[in-house]
């Protein structure tokens, strides 16, 4: 079951991001980063957010050169780039996605940084690392389209050396959200079973993982969308709209609004765990 679950997963997840208007949707992010920010103010631009978050990940990890990283669900690698020329680290990004690995190589490959970022297929339910092999396992804003997180997890675990570290960002579904309203909002966000902040946690806590710093909220999601949605509007006479289809770009304009009503309506969370493998 846990098989059929997970390619299923895969599948839906494959399906979102290799369709063209995720192209545009990309280009509303700015291109390469695509994950939730942490604003002080309602004037910090989306790009100020995003990299708050993630400096916030990798602090915590205790990035530095040297260390590898396991970038996994890398989208187009912007993250992975950055970490590779702020902390000075190596980074394996993979992805599921054709079209996001296509423009990952081309964007590493224009920053001269294929000496330090590799970009490659992978599944993380299944990565292809040895046991043992990597300083830093890295994941935003991802999980929540995977089919078994234990298994993810437990992944992480497996390739993270001794005193390795996990560090993990993800959307998360308030507890109290009833049974009836759950299909709604995991049909919002594409992403089936989501988990609570607190499953997040003791299921680390289970596998063994030693927690150093996490965090939870709704600002990060309602902030970030409503200005991924204010940006996305803006692309409405953008050539490639007219590429991916009208329809496809009235949808996805309508389920930007509703990520920022869930969130407004405290059902939508986002939290990250840093956490080392003893």
């Amino acid at each position: 079951m846990s098989e059929q679950l997970n390619a299923a997963a895969t599948a839906a997840a494959k399906q979102r991001y290799d369709a063209p208007i995720y192209d545009v949707l990309t280009q509303a992010w700015g291109g390469e980063m695509i994950h939730m920010g942490m604003f002080e103010d309602d004037d910090e631009p989306l790009e100020a957010g995003m990299a708050r978050s993630t400096r916030c990940l990798a602090e915590a990890a205790e990035l530095g050169p040297d260390m590898m990283v396991a970038e996994v669900a890398c989208g187009v690698a912007g993250a992975a780039r950055h970490l590779a020329k702020t902390y000075d680290c190596k980074v394996r990004a993979s992805n599921i996605s054709e079209a996001q690995l296509a423009r990952a190589q081309e964007l590493t490959e224009a920053e001269g940084l294929t000496d330090r970022v590799t970009v490659e297929y992978g599944d993380f339910h299944e990565l292809p690392y040895e046991d043992g092999s990597m300083d830093c396992w890295w994941s935003q804003d991802s999980l929540y389209h995977g089919g078994d997180r234990l298994r993810v997890l437990t992944e992480a675990y497996r390739v993270l050396k001794p005193g390795g570290r996990l560090a993990l960002s993800d959307f998360v579904l308030d507890p109290q959200v009833s049974d009836a309203a759950r299909p709604h909002i995991e049909d919002v966000v594409g992403g089936p079973n989501m988990w609570s902040y607190e499953r997040y946690r003791d299921a680390l806590e289970v596998m063994g993982f030693h927690l150093r710093e996490t965090f939870q909220g709704f600002r990060p999601v309602s902030d970030t969308f409503t200005r991924l949605r204010a940006r996305f509007a803006d692309l409405g006479d953008d050539p490639a709209v007219q590429e991916a289809g009208p329809e496809a770009y009235e949808r996805t304009l309508y389920r930007l609004g509703l990520w920022t009503e869930e969130a407004n309506n405290h059902h939508i969370g986002w939290g990250y765990w840093v956490a080392e493998k003893p």
